[in-house]
Parts: C-alpha cells; sequence; structure tokens
C-alpha cells in the first residue's frame, strides 16, 4: 500500500532521510515539488516517467529514475551550480539562467546531485553557466545569428480544365480510399508552428517539436521532451536542417534556430505520409508515373484515359 503523499513531504528537508523506498512512492510526470539539499531550496519537477525514490543525503540528494526512461528538472533558485556523476544511461545539461539555474536529467538508473553552493554566472545572451567542478554540463552561450528569411510562396499554377465523361462520379467513389491520410505522427503531435524558438525558449510549441524531432534516432538520439529549449535541442536541430538542406554547412545562418525555413520544413517532413487501401476486386491498378517525368496535361490525359476505360467496363458487365 502507498503512502500518502502529504506525509512524504514532511520528510524532504531532513538531511539523511530517503523521500521513498522503491515501489513505495512513485513520483509521475507533471508532479512538482520543493526540498532543501545541503542548504539549498531545490524545485524538483518530472517532465515525463516516473522517479521510482528520491534519497537526501549530507549535502546531496540521489534519484533513482524508472526503468524505460525519466525526465527531471532540478531548479535552483539561487542559482547554484551542482556536482553530478556521469551516467552512460543518463543525459544531463546544466544551464545558468538570469534568475535561476536549471539542471535536466534524462533516462534510466541512479544518480547523485550535489548543489556546490557557488552561484553560476548567467552570460549577457541568457544561456548556460558552469557545473561546478562535477557531470557533463553544457556551458556554451548561443550566439544571436541573423534571422532567417521569410520564403515568399509561389502559387502552383491552376490546370486546364477538363471535361469528365457523366458516370466519372461513381467511379470516384471507388477511388476515393486510395487517398492519402495523416500519417501516425501528424495525429498525435501537430507540425505546424506559428512562431519564431531559439535556445532559451520555453513551453509547448518547444516540447511538439522535441517530440517529433525525436521520431529521428540520428538526428535527436537523446529523445527528451522537456519543453525547454537547450543545447541539445539545438544541436538536433543543426543535425535536421543539414539532413533536408535548410543549411547547408553548420556555421551558416540560422544554424539550430527554429526559424521560417526550418518551421516550414517541419511541416512537409512532419505534415502527412500517404497510405493506402485495399482496392476491390475486378477494378484495375492504376501505375503512377513520377511528376518529374510527366507534366500536368500529359498525367491529366492517362488519367481520363483510365477513367473511360474503366467506365466501359462497367458497362460492359
Amino acid at each position: 500500500m502507498k503512502k500518502v503523499l502529504t506525509t512524504l513531504l514532511l520528510s524532504l528537508v531532513v538531511p539523511g532521510l530517503a523521500l521513498a523506498a522503491f515501489d513505495d512512492v512513485q513520483l509521475s510526470t507533471g508532479t512538482t515539488f520543493v526540498m532543501s539539499v545541503g542548504g539549498n531550496n531545490l524545485e524538483f519537477t518530472i517532465t515525463s516517467g516516473n522517479v521510482e525514490s528520491a534519497t537526501v543525503n549530507d549535502g546531496s540528494v540521489t534519484l533513482l529514475l524508472a526503468t524505460g526512461g525519466s525526465g527531471v528538472l532540478i531548479t535552483s533558485p539561487n542559482k547554484s551550480t551542482f556536482n553530478y556523476g556521469f551516467s552512460a544511461s543518463i543525459a544531463s545539461e546544466f544551464t545558468c539562467n538570469s534568475g535561476s539555474s536549471v539542471l535536466s536529467l534524462g533516462g534510466n538508473g541512479t544518480i547523485t546531485v550535489t548543489p556546490t553552493g557557488t552561484a553560476c554566472v548567467a552570460s549577457s545572451g541568457g544561456g548556460g553557466g558552469g557545473s561546478g567542478g562535477g557531470g557533463s554540463s553544457d556551458s556554451t552561450t548561443p550566439s544571436t545569428p541573423a534571422p532567417e528569411p521569410v520564403p515568399t510562396p509561389t502559387p502552383a499554377p491552376e490546370p486546364a480544365p477538363v471535361a469528365a465523361p457523366a458516370p466519372v462520379a461513381s467511379v470516384a467513389q471507388i477511388v476515393a480510399p486510395l487517398v492519402a491520410q495523416p500519417s501516425p505522427i501528424a495525429q498525435l503531435v501537430s507540425p505546424v508552428f506559428n512562431k519564431d524558438l531559439r535556445v532559451g525558449s520555453k513551453g509547448d510549441d518547444v516540447k511538439r517539436f522535441q517530440q517529433l524531432l525525436a521520431q529521428d534516432k540520428d538526428v535527436y538520439p537523446e529523445g527528451l521532451a522537456t519543453g525547454y529549449y537547450g543545447n541539445l535541442t539545438r544541436n538536433a536541430i543543426r543535425k535536421f536542417q543539414l539532413k533536408y538542406g535548410v543549411i547547408k554547412k553548420a556555421t551558416d545562418s540560422g544554424n539550430g534556430n527554429f526559424g521560417p525555413k526550418t518551421r516550414a520544413k517541419f511541416k512537409e517532413v512532419f505534415g502527412s505520409a500517404p497510405t493506402s487501401s485495399p482496392v476491390p476486386p475486378g477494378i484495375p491498378v492504376v501505375a503512377t508515373t513520377p511528376a518529374a517525368t510527366k507534366s500536368q496535361s500529359e498525367q491529366l490525359q492517362d488519367l481520363l484515359k483510365t477513367l473511360q476505360d474503366l467506365q466501359a467496363k462497367l458497362k460492359a458487365r
């Protein structure tokens, strides 16, 4: 039987007392609590998965992240740096902001975090700070690249109207199931974004594009969806831009930023994928020719001929 969480929180500020034994209390996604560790009041936010246990030692806290992957944000309002051991199964990222410092952890296994009590120094751009001598912190200060130019859409030419035979409506009802449907990714997470984002941004938009990036392990192998745009996310965006030709080199203007060109490419890549339905017995399967080898006029003529042949077969029955 699980303990009541309010009883659990009474022990959070007492050094040397375990927050919870394994399988006694699970802190799940969306949980936020504050506890004192070595004289530092730290805010813990569970961003994904579960934390099986947290043990407050003399000046440190040991977290057990659940098997299958969990995400935790540790926020220090006095901007303390942290020491934390390296773990191959847990990714970490440290950021120093103007009003707080944040340590992001993701993965599974056990990790011990020790606040040093030494305040980090935020850069003028509001980026990362030092780790205080331990762990795999991130201290890169983001540059401010020139904004990406907004592309001017070129309207596609409208095809000339083609007269269709009278029975076309019934034929269209048969081939309608072959129309492309939204991909599973687009049904779960919308790929449409309406504003630019960069290192330091937070919110649901950031979490959404992190979830989309996580579908491609070559681009974003860490797969963390924390809602915070840190250096891991910037590196993943840069890999996406290089993979899909948004930029040619890693040093090009706009690299690592989620600007108009990148947002448009996200919508193209993650927006939809064609799916097909079985063709009814007796209906011929039409082989399509890539648009690169046939003009729109030729494709329309081929479609018209196919519809006419199908109409003749239906009449012959």
